[in-house]
């Protein structure tokens, strides 16, 4: 009997990484239709499929209409900079696919301000996402597994009759097929279907405008879907004039209120369909907001316009290694921490929780020969539990650096056994700690492996103990990611 447990592994390894370009796999097309692209603009993505882990970015173009006006360029996951007017007739930018390997659809869309108002366009990219299949067989048997079309494997099984397939997922492909035949469900998170872009995120309140949208919806695979229809809502104000634009694209009029201030969440999605829908915030500010800078086809923009990208809000990690006080104590220790972003624009600034310990026992004796005629023996506990601020610096592709300050209640616990004198004496007290760490981190699966220094200055001290109380951590861990 063989049995396939693929969906938890694809779901963990799925890392945080940039994607990579790419029509085929090992030489093997993954027969997607052509990607989608629609509305008045012609935009192209060239490659228009992206393999995730290969390489990191795709070239726009976008096809500039007569006239002056400004242009702009967004990422529904992913981001798009580097905005260059390269003729009169043409535009082109650099697409960064999101830091995800998750399988999906990302839409590109260009917008141009004329004289008759403004003029959108979209291209679709693939973006085929990759994990790692774990088989459970027979012990040495050969696994393999189909996923849209394409067969990975074999790969021979160990004697515990697990075999581990690397894999590529095409977005749309919810399931695959073992080599028995059985389906296997690949547990991916449901994606929408759709995207919703705004002319401008901020609506003065002095002198409120309506506001142009441009709304897309793709096939699942990333092909055109030319008969879906889309609805469209919002919490403050309407929406309204809703028409299709062909090519599974629409457009629409965002009307704000009368008066306020704060967000509008404006969510798009498929009339009749259960998937998630596509979402964006708008902000009602007092007073006048200036716009952006003309870029007139004839003059290249000096500033980078960009979409942001998708920046994890909670994180849960798990650490251990070794404690060192710069003196006779080193132990072992264990922690976990909790973090949440905070809403501070697109920063990667943050708050947490940690709590850990560590134990250590050291031993000494007097006397001479083989057995000593005096020892003592000190057991002590290090139980710190405090808040953290951090701050993640983007290192590369896959690398990041976390910076962190602490500050934490630490429990300690010292029993010390004296045999000379027969006795034990224990003492426990609450110490303030302060300090802060530094860790080095890798993407992996749906977070980070990561290598981590803090150091722990203790305000107080023990009549039990001599010495340096404060620990110095050396912590290798995981930190999982919640988008």
């Amino acid at each position: 009997m063989r049995t396939t447990s693929m969906g938890i592994a694809l779901a963990i390894l799925f890392a945080v990484s940039h994607g990579a370009v790419s029509d085929e796999v090992d030489g093997v097309d993954v027969s997607l239709p052509d990607a989608a692209r629609g509305g008045e603009l012609d935009v192209t993505v060239t490659p228009s499929t992206i393999l995730l882990g290969q390489r990191t970015e795709a070239d726009v173009s976008v096809n500039l209409p007569g006239g002056k006006g400004k242009i702009k360029l967004f990422a529904q996951h992913g981001r798009v900079r580097g905005v260059k007017i390269v003729s009169d007739d043409r535009a082109t930018a650099v697409y960064n696919p999101p830091e995800q390997y998750i399988p999906r659809v990302d839409v590109i869309a260009a917008m141009i301000e004329t004289a008759d108002g403004p003029v959108w366009g979209y291209a679709a990219v693939q973006l085929i996402g990759r994990g790692e299949a774990v088989i459970k067989t027979r012990p040495r048997a050969e696994a393999t597994i189909n996923i849209g079309g394409k067969e990975f494997g074999p790969v021979k099984a160990g004697k515990k009759g697990v075999a581990k397939i690397q894999v590529e997922v095409p977005p749309g492909i919810m399931k695959g097929v073992d080599g028995e035949g059985g389906d296997v469900d690949l547990r991916l998170p449901q994606v929408p279907r759709t995207a919703v872009f705004a002319e401008t995120k901020k609506i003065a309140m002095d002198d409120p405008r309506d506001v142009s949208l441009f709304a897309v919806v793709v096939g699942k695979d990333g092909g055109m879907d030319e008969d879906a229809a889309i609805e469209i809502h919002c919490d403050v104000g309407e929406v309204v004039g809703l028409e299709s634009m062909g090519g599974g694209a629409f457009r629409a009029i965002y009307h704000p209120p009368a008066q306020g201030e704060g967000k509008v969440n404006i969510g798009v999605s498929v009339e009749g369909s259960d998937l998630p829908p596509a979402a964006i915030d708008l902000v009602l500010v007092p007073g006048t907001e200036k716009e952006t800078v003309e870029t007139p086809p004839e003059v290249p923009p000096d500033d980078e316009i960009s979409a942001s990208p998708e920046i994890p809000w909670l994180s849960t990690a798990l650490k251990g290694g070794l404690a060192w006080n710069f003196g006779s104590m080193r132990a072992f220790d264990l922690a976990v921490d909790f973090g949440v972003k905070l809403p501070i624009g697109n920063h990667r600034m943050g708050a947490g929780l940690q709590i850990g310990f560590s134990r250590s026992t050291e031993s000494s004796s007097v006397g001479s020969g083989a057995t000593p005629s005096a020892g003592m023996e000190s057991k002590t506990w290090i139980v710190p539990f405090g808040g953290m601020l951090f701050y993640r610096f983007a290192l590369g592709t896959r690398w990041g650096l976390l910076a962190a300050i602490h500050g934490a209640a630490v429990m300690v616990d010292n029993t010390l056994e004296m045999a000379s004198l027969d006795t034990t004496s224990h003492e426990r007290d609450f110490l303030f700690g302060l300090g802060g760490s530094v860790a080095l981190e890798f993407g992996l699966g749906p977070g980070v492996v990561f290598v981590e220094v803090e150091y722990l200055a203790l305000f107080g001290s023990m009549e039990t103990l001599e010495g340096n109380l404060s620990p110095m951590y050396f912590n290798l861990g995981y930190r999982f990611f919640f988008l």
